[in-house]
């Protein structure tokens, strides 16, 4: 394991802090003991979420503009100009131990489907042609899995959950660093996906898995044909979403929300529980409980109570 000074020496960055603290994972903000992250100028609450941390053996990557505003008392710093795009070097240059599933040892069905080693499969499972299941990935009892399904890398299945024809579960996240010159890199997705007991994904829909934390699809979900849900995203039960939607990366929906076709949700923002975003709505920010809305971007209606 890299220690700090090492990490600087790679990055041609000068370290503020000890020299010899060994760093042992990638983390998200704000990193624990032995974690290396990164922070952003338009991060909030930066300073409170320091003070928290004062004292922990870790290291922060920052960007340059917080040089003279954040307490280095607080932790071990490196200033970047990206600091996005230099975690993601750090990670592939000390951390990616190779995981990569194409690599695993792995079966053909008579149906043709390439089923990994590590692949767990519960009783009376369906997997139909040309499925390609990969990686660390349990699949619960009752559950179908349809044809030319992928299901890749860390993904849970409850039980009696469907995938129908040409979903693909469990690839990396779309997200990439940029360097000073526009350069870009591939930041790492390190968690997975877990889809709880009872839901059904539709035809061709995709599900990437999270960069720090899981995508997370909980019990009695239906979600329709050609649907994107980014990492990190998380979706209450009983949720229904239809056909052609985009859920981007950390969007939470609380538990029985409606998504009315051809929606699309931006990074980040909160549905609250019960509430019905109608056909082709673009939410730009937070939509409360209980409540109607739609548009472009959407906005409130009327109230369900």
């Amino acid at each position: 394991m890299p220690t700090t000074k090492e990490i600087a020496q790679f990055l041609n960055l000068q370290l503020f802090g000890s020299s010899n603290t060994i760093i042992d994972k990638v983390a998200s903000f704000p990193p624990k003991h032995s974690e290396v992250s990164f922070i952003k100028k338009s991060d909030n609450k930066i300073d409170e979420i320091l003070k928290n941390n004062k004292g922990c053996d870790c290291l922060i990557i920052a960007d340059i503009s917080l040089k003279n505003i954040v307490d280095l008392s607080c932790s071990n710093f490196i200033f970047s100009q990206q600091p996005k795009y230099d975690l993601a070097r750090v990670h592939w240059n000390f951390f990616n131990v190779n995981n990569n599933s194409s690599e695993e040892d792995f079966s053909i069905t008579s149906n043709n489907s390439i089923i990994g080693r590590l692949v767990k499969i519960g009783r009376d499972v369906d997997i139909g042609p040309g499925c390609v299941l990969l990686g660390d990935i349990e699949i619960g009892s009752g559950s179908k899995i349809g044809s030319n399904v992928v299901i890749k890398n860390k993904v849970i299945l409850g039980e009696n959950v469907t995938v129908l024809s040409g979903a693909v579960i469990g690839e990396n996240a779309f997200s990439y660093g940029f360097g000073v010159k526009g350069e870009s890199i591939i930041f790492p997705s390190l968690s997975g996906v877990v889809i709880e007991d009872n839901v059904r994904i539709g035809n061709n829909v995709t599900i990437s898995r999270g960069i720090f934390e899981n995508t997370e699809i909980c019990c009695g979900v239906i979600i329709d044909d050609l649907t994107n849900v980014g990492n990190a995203a998380k979706i209450g039960k009983n949720c229904k979403i239809m056909a052609n939607c985009s859920i981007s990366g950390r969007v939470t929906l609380m538990n029985n929300c409606f998504l009315g076709r051809g929606s699309s949700i931006k990074q980040g923002v909160k549905i609250g529980r019960n509430s019905i975003l109608g056909m082709g709505s673009v939410i730009v920010s937070d939509i409360d409980k209980d409540i109607v809305a739609y548009g472009v971007p959407a906005k409130f209606k009327r109230t369900l109570l």
